[in-house]
């Protein structure tokens, strides 16, 4: 007597998830990237939440997302058009990965050009001041 195997996958009446492949007259339930199969039921698929796992490209902030990942940027820095790096805003430097102010007046790139100005550094930015006679 001979058995006749149906293939579920070419006939849509399989109970995978996501994906179905018909393999050595068995169906096999597979996954879209990002995902796996579920331990508990091999039709099912879970999220990998490559956050929590750390095997994202993120710079700074990862956020997971179904089959994926953002990344966005903390504060006083912007997210580059690779979608992974951080730049800091102007007034602004890395310093060990984090964006700390940069002291114009300290490192001499301050715009006080005439005689008796005083720099004042602020935060992300500077200003000059006269002193008296200026």
């Amino acid at each position: 007597m001979n058995c006749l195997v149906i293939d579920e996958c070419a006939l849509g009446t399989h109970q995978c998830e996501q994906e179905c492949t018909f393999l050595n007259d068995t169906t096999v339930c597979g996954c879209y990237t990002g995902f796996t199969v579920d331990p508990l039921d091999s039709n099912y698929c879970d999220d990998i939440d490559e956050c929590t796992n750390n095997t994202h490209n993120c710079e700074q902030v990862c956020s997971n997302t179904p089959g994926s990942y953002d990344c966005s940027c903390s504060t006083l820095s912007t997210l580059n058009p690779n979608g992974y790096s951080c730049d800091c805003i102007p007034g602004y430097k890395k310093d060990g990965g984090i964006c700390e102010d940069i002291n114009e007046c300290l490192d001499l790139s301050d715009n006080c050009t005439q005689e008796n100005q005083i720099c004042a550094n602020t935060v992300g930015s500077f200003f000059c001041s006269c002193e008296r006679g200026c």
